[in-house]
C-alpha cells in the first residue's frame, strides 16, 4: 500500500435525532474506498450513524419523529452528543492524510462539524467534501474554513487522481477532474470527469473497510444496480448528478449479493437503493431469473414506479424474494403531479398498488407535502387518495428545496436565501414553503396526513403480529 491514508466519513444524522439509520449505510464512500484499494491506496470508512449504535424502535409516530429535529439542531450547534468524541478518537487513531466527507444538503452542517473536528485533530489533514451538496453548491462549501476541496459528481476517478497527486507530492490540482478549490483568493472549478461507462469495472463496495461495527452485527445491507435515472422529477437531482441511466450486468449484481451473504452470514435483508429498479422490464426479469438460478434466499427490497409495474414483473419479483416495494405517489392531486413532472396518473397509482397487493408484496408509498403550488384542495386530494389505496405504509416527507433540482432553480432568489439547513429537513415536521410564506392554515392538513400514515402503519404492524402468532387467522 502507498503511504497516503484516506478516512472517509459519512456524518451523523439519524443518531443525532435518537433514531436508527434508515438507509443502513452509504454506498458512495464504500465505492471510493474500494476504488482506492484496487489502485494501491489505503483507506477506511466511518459510518457515523452505525458508530452511534442506536437500537431500533418498533414504532414511532411521525409527530414524535419530527420532534427529533430540534435535537439534531442542538447537537450540531453544540458539541453535546457522544458521537463527536467517537469521530475525533477515530481520526486521532487512524492518522489520515485526507478526510473525505460525503453529504447531501440536509446534512451539510453535520459535515461541517466533522470537518472542524478533523482540523482540530491536525490542521494539516486535507478535508474533502463530496456528494450532492458539494456538487451543486461548491462555492458555498468552500467558504467554510475547515474545507479544503470539493469533488463534484461521480467520485471514483477524481478521488484516485487527487490521492495520486498528493502521494507524488506534485499537487497539481488543476489536473484533477471535478475538483473545486481555492487558489489566489479565488475559487476554481475543474471540468467534470467523464462518467465510468461500464459499472462492472468498479470493484464492489468495500464493506470490510467499515471500522465502526463488527461484521457480525450488520444484518441489513444496501446495494446499487444502476446509476442515473430515466426521469426528471422536479424535486430530485439524481439525473443531474449521475446522468442518464447506466446498469450493472445481472451477473455482477448477483455476484455481489452472494459476496454479502458469504461475508455477513447474519444478513437478513438487502435493499436495492436505486432510484427505480423496475425502470426496464427485461432488466428486472433477467436479474430475478439469475437470483432464482443461484438459489439465493434472503429478503429483498427495492424501489419501483407505478407506471412500469405489471403482473408478470411482480411475479418475478415475488419469486426472487422481494418482500416490499417503495413507490413514489407523492400527491393525490393531478395538477401537483403534473407540476412535479412525475409522469404518472391517479389511475396508474390505484391500479398498480392493487396488483402489487394481489402479488403478495408489501408497499411503502412516499407522500411529499408542502411543494410549490400546494393548497387546501391539493392536500385534501392527497388525503382522499391515501384513504383509498391499500398501501401497507406511507413515508411522509416535507418538501426540501434541494440544490440541483428543477424546483430549486425556479424558487425566487429571495426565498432561496432563507434556506437554513439546520431548520429544514425531509421530516422536520413543517414544510419549508409553509414557513417562509406563513401558510399555517395548511398545517392542519399535513397533521391529518401524518395521522393517516400512523394509523396505517399501526394496522400493518398489528396484522403482522397476528399472522405470526395466529397463522391461520384472516
Amino acid at each position: 500500500m502507498k503511504s497516503i491514508r484516506t478516512l472517509f466519513i459519512v456524518p451523523p444524522y439519524y443518531s443525532l435525532r435518537d433514531l436508527k439509520p434508515g438507509m443502513i449505510y452509504s454506498l458512495g464512500v464504500l465505492y471510493l474506498a474500494s476504488y482506492l484499494r484496487k489502485n494501491g491506496f489505503e483507506s477506511r470508512v466511518v459510518i457515523s450513524d452505525i458508530l452511534a449504535n442506536i437500537k431500533s424502535k418498533i414504532f414511532i409516530s411521525i409527530k414524535s419523529y419530527s420532534k427529533g429535529w430540534e435535537n439534531y439542531k442542538r447537537y450540531v450547534q453544540y458539541r453535546e452528543h457522544p458521537i463527536w468524541e467517537k469521530i475525533e478518537t477515530l481520526i486521532r487513531e487512524y492518522k489520515p492524510s485526507i478526510v473525505g466527507i460525503s453529504t447531501n444538503s440536509p446534512t451539510i452542517d453535520s459535515a461541517y462539524k466533522v470537518a472542524s473536528i478533523a482540523k482540530k485533530v491536525d490542521k494539516n489533514i486535507c478535508v474533502l467534501i463530496g456528494g450532492f451538496h458539494g456538487t451543486f453548491c461548491p462555492e458555498e462549501v468552500l467558504r467554510n474554513e475547515s474545507v479544503d476541496f470539493v469533488i463534484r459528481g461521480e467520485g471514483e476517478n477524481p478521488i484516485l487522481k487527487f490521492v495520486d497527486e498528493m502521494a507524488s507530492g506534485t499537487c497539481r490540482w488543476e489536473e484533477v477532474p471535478s475538483l473545486s478549490y481555492r487558489k489566489n483568493s479565488t475559487i476554481r472549478h475543474n471540468e467534470l470527469s467523464e462518467k465510468i461507462p461500464n459499472l462492472d469495472d468498479i470493484p464492489f463496495p468495500a464493506r470490510d473497510l467499515i471500522i465502526t461495527l463488527p461484521n457480525a452485527k450488520l444484518k441489513e445491507h444496501t446495494i446499487l444496480a444502476t446509476r442515473g435515472c430515466l426521469y426528471s422529477c422536479a424535486f430530485c437531482a439524481d439525473k443531474r448528478f449521475w446522468g442518464e441511466i447506466r446498469t450493472r450486468s445481472k451477473d455482477n449484481i448477483v455476484d455481489e449479493i452472494e459476496k454479502i451473504l458469504k461475508e455477513f452470514p447474519n444478513t437478513e435483508k438487502i435493499y436495492f437503493n436505486d432510484g427505480t429498479l423496475t425502470f426496464n422490464k427485461q432488466f428486472v426479469t433477467e436479474l430475478c431469473t439469475e437470483i432464482l438460478k443461484r438459489r439465493i434466499r434472503t429478503k429483498l427490497f427495492c424501489t419501483a414506479r407505478f407506471d412500469n409495474i405489471d403482473e408478470e414483473i411482480l411475479a418475478y419479483l415475488k419469486k426472487a424474494g422481494f418482500q416490499a416495494l417503495y413507490l413514489g405517489a407523492e400527491s393525490g392531486d393531478h395538477e401537483i403531479l403534473r407540476s412535479m413532472n412525475k409522469r404518472i396518473t391517479m389511475d396508474q397509482i390505484e391500479n398498480s398498488i392493487r396488483l402489487i397487493r394481489k402479488a403478495g408484496i408489501q408497499t411503502l408509498v412516499s407522500i411529499l407535502v408542502g411543494v410549490p403550488g400546494e393548497n387546501e384542495l391539493s392536500l385534501r386530494n392527497t388525503i382522499q387518495m391515501m384513504k383509498r389505496i391499500p398501501a401497507d405504509a406511507f413515508d411522509i416527507n416535507c418538501f426540501v428545496p434541494l440544490p440541483g433540482t428543477t424546483w430549486y432553480d425556479k424558487i425566487p432568489e429571495q426565498i432561496r436565501q432563507k434556506v437554513n439547513w439546520l431548520d429544514i429537513g425531509y421530516k422536520s415536521g413543517c414544510p419549508f414553503l409553509f414557513e417562509v410564506e406563513r401558510k399555517e392554515n395548511l398545517l392542519k392538513y399535513v397533521n391529518r396526513i401524518n395521522r393517516i400514515a400512523d394509523q396505517r402503519l399501526r394496522k400493518t404492524i398489528a396484522k403482522a403480529i397476528l399472522n405470526k402468532f395466529l397463522p391461520f387467522s384472516k
